[in-house]
């Protein structure tokens, strides 16, 4: 009998289509974004920002993140990640506030938004539309409409061709990092070919993600990463959270060698664990030599592990690489937990009871 993963049916459902056609779609909404967003012109001033403050929560920060592991090496100037309702004392006129909500709804961001203006900072913006949207057109700001078109599931977390390349091509557009559609159109086509090779219809032997999701299948998922991958695996982590209702943490390099080894020992449950180490060839030699000796010593205390190895032309794309095979892991691994890959009705339950949209 045919694996539980390779059986055709099980992927027939409404919401297992839907999330399937958004994890298809990664590499559309890669370009869609960058080029949209490129396109936007904004006052000169804009150009003189000296620090980077974006706000957004869970699925619409995930693409900063990502951008902010990538380019910390070549960003010109400070980036700051704002996961609340108040910015940082430091954020005024000379800074440029990117408010980040796919929904345009996220309350944080609102008040966030508010904030700024209070402060005159230099604002822009990405979201599908909703309050933030008609915030944004009513102050007469430069701004991305994310059309949403190839993310039919609806979660921002299946959307981050659009939050991370939206972000990048407004930072292409402001002069901050450089980034081609030359280089934007490599990647999706590397999204493009390592999607093909992630599909349902290839059987699990052939199939890197099927293979993953049952060896995280029962345990819980502990990642480890580095460097330009750090982002990556925040995105893995959130992804198995919402998409697969799994309890996920991640952590990186060399930090959790400072603290976490010592944390092994109790409880015994955490034997039940299982640890993915993701590699890139693209490590710098301290922390390959730190990731062997960690895998090592995490498997001396009886934790199963696991290891998956991200390759790509570049930081970017070997970045994209790892959110691919995080999306189609998560999804694989909620088909063997039998529930829907779309919907977070805990996150609604929260957001109703806080008299949210």
């Amino acid at each position: 009998m045919a694996h539980v993963l390779d059986q055709e049916q099980k992927y027939q459902t409404t919401s297992r289509q839907l999330v399937l056609s958004s994890l298809r779609s990664l590499g559309r909404q890669a370009r869609q974004g960058y080029r949209d967003a490129r396109s936007i012109r904004f006052p000169r001033r804009y150009h003189s920002a000296e620090q980077l403050a974006v706000c957004g929560m869970g699925g619409s920060a995930l693409g900063t993140d990502v951008l902010r592991s990538v380019f910390s090496s070549v960003l010109k100037v400070p980036l700051t990640i704002v996961n609340d309702y108040v910015l940082p004392r430091s954020v005024g006129k000379k800074t440029l506030v990117v408010l980040s909500s796919y929904s345009g709804s996220t309350e944080e961001v609102l008040a966030a938004a508010r904030q700024a203006r209070q402060r005159k900072a230099m604002i822009t913006g990405l979201t599908t539309g909703g309050p933030l949207g008609a915030m944004l057109q009513r102050w007469r700001i430069p701004w991305y409409r994310i059309d949403g078109q190839a993310n039919p599931a609806g979660q921002p977390r299946l959307g981050l061709g659009y939050s991370a390349c939206g972000q990048l091509g407004l930072l292409t557009a402001l002069g901050l990092v450089m980034v081609t559609s030359k280089e934007v159109s490599a990647l999706a086509q590397a999204l493009e070919e390592r999607t093909a090779r992630l599909d349902p219809r290839l059987a699990k032997k052939r199939n890197l993600a099927k293979r993953l999701a049952a060896e995280l299948n029962g345990g819980t998922p502990v990642l480890v990463g580095a460097e330009h991958l750090t982002g990556s695996m925040h995105v893995f982590a959130n992804q198995l959270n919402e998409t697969a209702k799994t309890f996920a943490v991640s952590f990186s390099l060399p930090e959790l060698n400072h603290h976490l080894l010592e944390g092994l020992r109790y409880p015994t449950s955490l034997r039940y664990g299982v640890w993915l180490f993701v590699n890139s060839s693209r490590y710098s030699q301290p922390i390959r030599q730190r990731q062997n000796i960690t895998k090592q010593i995490v498997e001396r205390r009886g934790i199963a592990t696991a290891t998956v190895s991200i390759r790509g032309s570049s930081a970017l794309v070997e970045a994209f690489d790892l959110i691919t095979i995080a999306g189609f892991v998560s999804f694989y691994l909620s088909v063997l937990h039998n529930v829907d890959p779309m919907t977070v009705p805990s996150v609604d339950e929260l957001k109703r009871r806080l008299g949210q949209r």
